[in-house]
């Protein structure tokens, strides 16, 4: 009886959790290996393509966490950029699939491995994405590790802009919040986009 890829995924996690770096990677790749078989064999509806591949980019990001546990980030950039990117080519017979280029953690992941390397131009473009693909509820990180690229670039006064832009939105959110339970009218705390910076 074959197990199913959530349960390989649960038990990696698990794993991971538990500091069994070896054993939550033994775990995920068997997960990624019953996805890639059930993606080779083909799918029987929209529901179940959907499904799998979804599963294979979960699988993927936490086989990226794990190998940087593990102190392999060369497998864990490749594991985030097939998260981000995809890939097109023929692998096992079948195409694989297209990838999810708004995935922030994997973004933020690939951005702050290219930091502590140096790579301060694919950092801030990493952050860029991350920052351009978020909502306020969730873009907080995206936006603190572009602040913290700026910073590494000796951008202060830019950096400081993009933190103190933050706090304002996250105060008029906590304003609209409170004027929505009181009865008053929402606003749209989140109109606009961000820019890349003065570049």
């Amino acid at each position: 009886m074959e197990v199913a890829p959530e349960v390989w995924n649960n038990v990696g996690v698990l794993r991971f959790a538990t500091g069994d770096f070896e054993g939550a990677r033994d775990a995920l790749r068997e997960a990624e290996g019953v996805l890639k078989k059930k993606r080779a064999d083909g799918f029987d509806s929209i529901e179940q393509e959907t499904r799998i591949k979804s599963a294979l980019v979960t699988v993927r990001y936490n086989l990226g966490r794990t190998f940087e546990a593990l102190g392999s980030p060369g497998e864990a950039q490749k594991y985030y950029k097939e998260v981000n990117d995809g890939d097109g080519k023929k692998r096992d017979g079948t195409w694989a699939y297209p990838g999810y280029p708004h995935y922030v953690d994997a973004l933020l992941r690939r951005s702050h491995m290219a930091l502590i390397r140096g790579d301060l131009t694919l950092a801030k473009s990493q952050a860029d994405k991350a920052v351009k693909n978020t909502a306020l509820d969730t873009g907080t990180d995206a936006v603190l590790q572009y602040a913290r690229i700026l910073c590494k670039q000796g951008r202060l006064s830019e950096a400081k802009k993009e933190v103190e832009k933050l706090r304002d939105q996250l105060r008029h959110h906590e304003d609209d919040e409170r004027a929505g339970k009181a009865g008053g009218k929402k606003g749209d705390s989140l109109s606009g986009s961000r820019g890349g910076g003065g570049e």
